[in-house]
């Protein structure tokens, strides 16, 4: 598959802007939820923390 095909089923949550509504919310969630149901690899980054690769790999193993 070309790259584009990727590209066009990835959903960029940095679009959404902070929900005013309760109905803001839902859609988003909804979305969000969406888009993780058809990937077959969900990568999450979160807040930087201090850590070597060996860490990362333990904790990852622990899973």
């Amino acid at each position: 598959m070309s790259s584009s095909y990727w590209l066009l089923h990835t959903y960029d949550w940095t679009q959404n802007k902070k929900a005013e509504t309760v109905e803001n919310l839902k859609e988003i969630d909804k979305n969000e939820k969406a888009a993780d149901s058809h990937v077959e690899i969900f990568i999450s980054l979160l807040e930087a923390i201090e850590c070597t690769t060996e860490d990362l790999v333990e904790k990852l193993s622990e899973l």
